[in-house]
């Protein structure tokens, strides 16, 4: 699965402009006007891009929500386009799932203790036995 590659268009004075987003696998954003790199910035929790195409400010934010990545558009202050990576959110969810790596529900601070309390259990087991083993080897 490609990291998503997002389309809009954004119309000012000078007439209709094609932006492209493109993401990479490490944080890095891309923005492009009609094919021309306005603006990089790493961003992997979530930050706000700035910048004007003709006379129309465009905002673009993006951020990490429970298990999905938002990304909004906003030309002069008003959204445009709510929500640009629904689609890849759910292919992705859909991978997830197939995989079997997604889960039914969000993980809690008690599931994610309790699993932190399972692994040192583990840890503790393992190297009891090692010792063991150490000690009677000898």
């Amino acid at each position: 699965m490609k990291p998503p590659v997002l389309h809009f268009p954004v119309v000012s004075s000078s007439g209709q402009h094609a932006c492209r987003i493109e993401f990479d696998w490490l944080g890095t954003e891309r923005y492009y006007v009609d094919d021309r790199l306005v603006l990089r910035q790493w961003s992997l929790l979530g930050k706000t891009a700035r910048f004007t195409v003709g006379d129309v400010n465009v905002e673009v934010r993006s951020q990490l929500k429970e298990r999905q990545a938002v990304t909004e558009v906003l030309l002069n202050g008003r959204l445009s386009s709510e929500n640009l990576l629904s689609a890849y959110n759910h292919e992705l969810s859909a991978n997830m799932r197939k995989l079997g790596l997604a889960r039914a529900k969000p993980m809690t601070w008690k599931s994610w203790l309790g699993r932190v309390v399972v692994w040192a259990v583990l840890a503790y087991v393992f190297f009891a036995i090692f010792k063991w083993l150490e000690r009677n080897a000898a």
